[in-house]
């Protein structure tokens, strides 16, 4: 392939060519998405939608860390009775307790602070739920 038009060919017919002889070759072949549809032809119109996709398939969260923070102690307190041992929930609960200390000291997003988990309640939970099953 040229770099350059050459004089006396309009550019249509050099791109023309240039299509032409990439078919030929085989360039278009197996590109990625091909025969699939397009997306969100028919829903409304996002502006953003570049941005999500980006994020999406950089695996990419802007929530705040005070708002993780709150969601990981949600699922964690609904599962803890599923742990071993008491030890390990004290251990969970405590590493728990210092990720929500840094969190609570940043100053990006906003403030909504998690409270700390109180260890001994959880252990004393977790004991009485284990002799129920038991």
């Amino acid at each position: 392939m040229t770099n350059r038009k050459p004089v006396g060919t309009s550019w249509q017919s050099w791109i023309d060519i240039h299509i032409a002889t990439a078919q030929q070759n085989g360039e278009f072949n197996n590109l990625e998405g091909a025969g699939k549809p397009l997306q969100n032809l028919d829903g409304p119109r996002d502006e953003m939608w570049w941005i999500k996709e980006k994020m999406a398939n950089e695996n990419l969260d802007m929530t705040p860390a005070t708002l993780r923070i709150r969601q990981k102690t949600e699922k964690w307190l609904a599962t803890f009775y599923l742990l071993y041992s008491e030890a390990e929930v004290r251990l969970q609960a405590n590493k728990l307790n210092d990720t929500i200390v840094k969190v609570n000291n940043t100053d990006l997003g906003p403030l909504l602070p998690q409270n700390l988990l109180d260890v001994e309640v959880l252990c004393k939970k977790w004991r009485q739920h284990n002799q129920k099953c038991a």
